[in-house]
């Protein structure tokens, strides 16, 4: 007996067979089964005529070995056509016994850029499409030479018909975005001078704060000469050529071992200062020795002025004697410090010490510090001196020290700037997110600047005063699975639908009534097809219909009634 393992009554001889008296479970005494995984396929059954899908081979149902031997269609059958794109939902009738070769529905011209096969050459679109790269914030570069084709879009020839998005332009050597974030930062942008971690690179060149920045080192005391310390980068100020632009504070003098500050809290003491034989012990020309012999020697008995060594205020007044080769202490004592003059009162040689303030730069005088600025002692902080005495630290540091309007708490305008520093510096972009001068409508978190009055603020091409037409609308009504309903071609935001400029209308031959009560839909701001009975929607169109007078075919979108188009 042979195996029968799908239970039709016959067996394969590849199998164990069993011998025996009677037929075990599973067995059957007649083999020839050519697939014991189907019934359905065994030496009983009749061939059936199934035609195959393409690269398979038919399936030899009675186990004879030949495939559709014999096989004739009925005369009127149809089956679906094995063909690929739109061609693939037409069918094929039997003729003479024969499957015909013609499809119902036969290929046409692929002219729309819609994702359809119309050609049935299963290729989409193909010659409709546009090269493009990601351009995220539309700047018209790429980060890189990934390319994409797309279906272009109206309006934006500038970059090849590219949609928002993306550029025709590749990221090849010198044209990579290097923050495709930040519109402002791209190839040959404009470096803007920001100081510590904030700097960028706005014209990604690899370079920061070239041409508007300088490498400055600390001069807390303003004599033009700084301690052997690290540089610092730092925004250029007007009116500081003599310091190479450094800020107040900062000088570009370069120090080394031979041209640092020794003291940089005195303004008088450093390389370029004369040495004072005052008997004070101080090193006032930074050469390491104090009151050197070769210029403080004096003879036992000769007095001065105390003024002639060097002293000024009360003190220049008193004499002094030299003793042992130098000179000696002066005669008028020393007062006491009473008021922020300038004056070394006390004759100790600092001036004011106890009666100065913490100041800190103030270049645009609104009365706020930038991170970082250096702290100085003066008698007063103010408008004159540009320095404030607000300390630059948590909300109260100014982050545009050239403006003064911008710092914290000052009126938050619709100007794309971030007036009250509540973002760090950077651009506002809610403030009006296409960059075309107009800020969305509600923005009540800003005043004055762009007008409020963008009904759509995130395409460029929609804004108040727009005057051009774009045959392509923008979605305004979408589904929850995300296909759009509803589209608009109010792009002057008027509440009304733009229509396309005169001369571009169709006529009634090639775009009217279909019958009594239908519209033939051609193409322009409604999709190419045949709408369907009056009252029922098609893409774009909510209702159309032919006059019982006029016999002219008219359509109603979501905002006006227009003529078709």
């Amino acid at each position: 007996f042979y195996p029968d393992g799908d239970g039709d009554g016959f067996g394969v001889e590849a199998g164990p067979v069993a011998t025996a008296c009677t037929p075990p479970e599973g067995y059957v005494a007649q083999a020839g089964d050519c697939n014991d995984a189907l019934s359905e396929i065994n030496p009983g059954v009749p061939e059936r005529c199934v035609r195959p899908m393409p690269g398979e081979e038919a399936i030899d149902d009675d186990c004879d070995g030949m495939r559709n031997e014999d096989c004739d269609c009925t005369e009127g059958e149809t089956q679906p056509c094995l063909a690929p794109g739109l061609c693939g939902n037409g069918v094929t009738t039997c003729d003479s016994g024969t499957w015909s070769d013609t499809c119902s529905i036969t290929p046409e011209v692929d002219t729309m850029c819609d994702g359809l096969d119309a050609d049935c050459d299963s290729r989409v679109d193909e010659g409709l499409r546009v090269v493009c790269y990601v351009d995220d914030d539309n700047d018209t570069y790429a980060t890189n030479t990934t390319r994409v084709e797309i279906c272009p879009v109206g309006g934006r020839e500038a970059v090849g018909g590219c949609p928002p998005g993306y550029t025709n332009r590749p990221g090849a050597a010198g044209e990579v975005d290097c923050d495709d974030t930040r519109s402002n930062v791209r190839p040959g942008g404009t470096e803007v001078c920001v100081e510590g971690t904030a700097a960028r690179d706005e014209d990604c060149d690899a370079d920061v704060d070239e041409g508007v920045a300088a490498t400055c080192w600390p001069d807390s005391d303003g004599d033009g000469f700084a301690p052997l310390v690290a540089s610092q980068q730092r925004c250029t100020v007007g009116g500081r050529e003599a310091f190479g632009g450094c800020p107040p504070g900062t000088t570009n003098r370069r120090p080394t071992a031979s041209t640092d500050d020794c003291d940089d809290s005195s303004f008088g003491v450093n390389r370029d200062a004369t040495e004072v034989c005052d008997g004070a012990g101080v090193d006032e020309d930074c050469d390491g020795v104090a009151n050197p012999m070769a210029q403080c020697q004096c003879v036992a008995g000769d007095d001065r002025p105390c003024s002639e060594g060097g002293l000024l205020g009360p003190c220049a007044g008193g004499r002094q004697s030299c003793s042992g080769g130098r000179w000696g202490a002066c005669s008028v004592p020393p007062g006491t410090e009473t008021s922020c003059n300038g004056v070394d009162d006390d004759c100790d040689g600092s001036a004011d010490e106890g009666f100065t303030v913490v100041c800190y730069d103030d270049l645009d005088r609104d009365g706020y510090a930038p991170a970082g600025a250096t702290a100085r002692a003066q008698c007063a902080c103010g408008l004159a001196t540009r320095t404030t005495h607000r300390a630059p630290s948590g909300a109260e540091v100014d982050c545009n020290d050239a403006n003064d309007t911008v710092h914290p708490g000052a009126p938050e305008v619709c100007d794309r700037i971030d007036n009250d520093c509540s973002a760090g510096g950077g651009a506002e972009i809610g403030e009006d997110a296409d960059n075309d001068g107009f800020a969305p409508i509600g923005a009540t978190w800003c005043m004055g600047g762009f007008p409020r009055t963008d009904c759509r603020d995130g395409d460029v091409n929609v804004h108040p005063e727009q005057t051009a037409y774009f045959s392509t609308g923008y979605c305004v009504r979408r589904l929850s699975g995300g296909a759009c309903i509803q589209y608009s071609w109010d792009f002057n935001c008027d509440g009304r639908s733009d229509p396309e400029p005169a001369g571009a209308c169709y006529s009634d031959e090639e775009f009217g009534c279909f019958s009594a009560s239908q519209c033939r839909v051609r193409s322009g701001p409604v999709a190419t097809e045949t709408s369907s009975r009056c009252g029922v929607p098609v893409p774009h169109v909510s209702s159309c219909g032919c006059g019982s007078t006029d016999n002219r075919c008219s359509m109603r979108t979501a905002d006006q009634l227009l003529k078709c188009r």
